[in-house]
């Protein structure tokens, strides 16, 4: 690839077993709303393309209509609980709230856009969303077609370390 730089989508990253931490699925969310200028709706997650370099790239469609709160809040609550099965995200309380704000399930004042929503979201970035992304790309391994049982071969057994004292006992 040009640069040297991996990509794969964000529904690879779910089926590969990746799970995002809270930061992670923020900087993602972000990163897809300042991709598609705070004001369409976000796309599904198979067409979200991640490089490792932290940036997203994804279509963007010619007739679309403006975003909602409710829209980006549904793609973070979808990050959050990517590879996670049936378990629930360890998410932290506030963020949880503002996800439910936007959403309309509790009976606090509604965001009153997706722009509003989506600032609210900066402060659970400790750091700024490219390298929060590559971070969560660096993890990120591509999961290995089976080996059939005769091919597979065992890795040798680690060196082990040179002994450096010239005297006393061994620790091993």
């Amino acid at each position: 690839m040009a640069h040297g730089h991996q990509a794969v989508t964000l529904a690879r990253l779910a089926t590969d077993g990746s799970t995002f931490t809270p930061e992670e699925a923020v900087a993602f969310t972000l990163a897809v709303a300042e991709r598609l200028g705070w004001s369409e709706p976000p796309i599904d997650p198979g067409n979200i393309v991640v490089r490792t370099d932290g940036t997203v790239h994804l279509p963007r469609p010619a007739d679309v209509t403006p975003a909602t709160p409710q829209q980006y809040a549904d793609l973070l609550r979808q990050l959050l609980s990517f590879g996670r099965g049936d378990t629930e995200p360890r998410v932290p309380g506030p963020l949880l709230l503002l996800i439910a704000r936007a959403r309309g399930e509790i009976d606090l004042p509604a965001f009153a856009s997706a722009d509003e929503f989506l600032h609210a979201l900066v402060r659970f970035l400790s750091r700024p969303g490219t390298q929060v992304i590559a971070a969560a790309m660096a993890r990120w391994r591509p999961t290995a077609p089976p080996a059939s049982a005769s091919t597979c071969t065992l890795a040798p057994p680690p060196a082990r370390a040179t002994e450096r004292r010239t005297a006393g006992p061994r620790v091993d």
